[in-house]
């Protein structure tokens, strides 16, 4: 998300501009992953969601979904549902809109040539072979931040028992009309089933939240981020999930699964250093800042291996702010920063990485690469 808005961006400003993808499709978590609910657009609090916080194209993209779907409140927060299929269209729509972006598909880059703190040549993989590239400004929105690991950028990482645990989705369908307990049932039963060793622990961490339909939603099961959770056969383990809860709650007796994540997501990867690093205080205080790039109110949401998640908020009604410094990659004059690999703490980065703030993220790191090559 935060590549397409920082590549739309730039295009439509009169930029040629290339945007590498790494699977088959557009999209990354939010489509692929089939998260099915687009987070951080509003503040927090209050009995209706307000304004959005971010508006451009992160406000073109919401109100596309909203034709189909509404904004929900779970608790403190609001989400908007998307079905994944529809978000997609949204995106795809968006990019071929512009003449001067041009998709690859199923791409990578392999190597990045540096000289006194400028990238220089770039070389690129895809099915069609590989070629080489010299960017004017070159924007890192992989997640992990694995494009300024290559150019030799500094980064931090969490260790193994504090990185966030992955996330791996199932979309369902053929739910009761009327479900509306499931997300406080769905954990109950589960634990319940793990305590008779009825299904397995992995599980624990399994959260449901409601779809854009009245008989949609979805399970989302948390594993900790290691190669031991990537080799789990997760369509598998979710048929079987939803197995056993269909056999406890007469509301999912005729569900089924419509769709599951292509893989298992990551929610933390590497944070790269940059100008400044935003922190948990940052977050919690409703920090602002002169450089202001995008504003933020999704709580610090950790999901911490063996214990689950856990939420701290910022003020109701009020929202933090992400410095444009945050975007810069420290000791790079061409290279920008957007979405999940910001420069920001482990913390902050709890409420940093969802979708409506890493595309908020990725129009201004687009419009920033505008001003560098002008």
């Amino acid at each position: 998300m935060a590549g397409i808005a920082a590549a739309v961006a730039a295009a439509r400003r009169g930029c040629s501009v290339l945007l590498v993808e790494k699977s088959g499709m557009i999209g990354g978590t939010a489509t692929g992953g089939a998260v099915g609910a687009l987070c951080g657009l509003f503040k927090n609090g209050g009995d209706s969601p307000g304004e959005l916080l971010n508006v451009g194209i992160v406000e073109e993209i919401a109100l596309a979904l909203l034709e189909t779907s509404s904004v929900k409140k779970i608790g403190k927060v609001f989400t908007l549902p998307y079905s994944p299929k529809q978000l997609l269209s949204v995106l795809e729509i968006l990019c071929s809109s512009e003449s001067n972006l041009q998709v690859m598909l199923n791409g990578s880059i392999t190597s990045v040539t540096v000289n006194d703190g400028v990238i220089g040549v770039l070389e690129l993989a895809a099915d069609i072979g590989t070629c080489n590239c010299s960017p004017k400004v070159l924007i890192d929105a992989t997640g992990d931040g694995s494009l300024s690991f290559l150019a030799g950028a500094g980064y931090e990482l969490s260790p193994a028992g504090e990185l966030q645990m992955a996330g791996f989705t199932a979309a369902l369908c053929g739910i009761a009309a009327g479900a509306d307990s499931l997300s406080l049932k769905i954990p109950f039963v589960i634990a319940k089933g793990i305590e008779s060793a009825s299904i397995a622990e992995f599980f624990r961490y399994t959260v449901y939240y409601p779809g854009t339909g009245a008989t949609e939603g979805f399970l989302k099961i948390s594993l900790p981020d290691c190669a031991d959770s990537y080799a789990v056969d997760l369509p598998l383990q979710a048929e079987k999930l939803l197995c056993f809860l269909a056999g406890q709650l007469t509301e999912l007796e005729n569900a089924s699964i419509a769709t599951t994540s292509k893989r298992l997501f990551s929610r933390e990867g590497r944070r790269i250093k940059g100008g400044y690093r935003l922190s948990a205080e940052d977050v919690l205080f409703g920090r602002k800042f002169p450089d202001a790039a995008v504003k933020g109110a999704w709580p610090m949401e950790i999901w911490t291996p063996g214990r689950g998640v856990s939420y701290r908020y910022p003020p109701d009604g009020d929202y933090y702010e992400i410095p444009a410094a945050c975007l810069k990659a420290d000791g790079f004059k061409n290279m920008l920063l957007a979405g999940r690999c910001i420069s920001v703490t482990h913390e902050a980065l709890a409420s940093t990485r969802v979708i409506g703030i890493c595309a908020a993220l990725g129009e201004q790191a687009g419009l920033e690469a505008v001003k560098m090559i002008i």
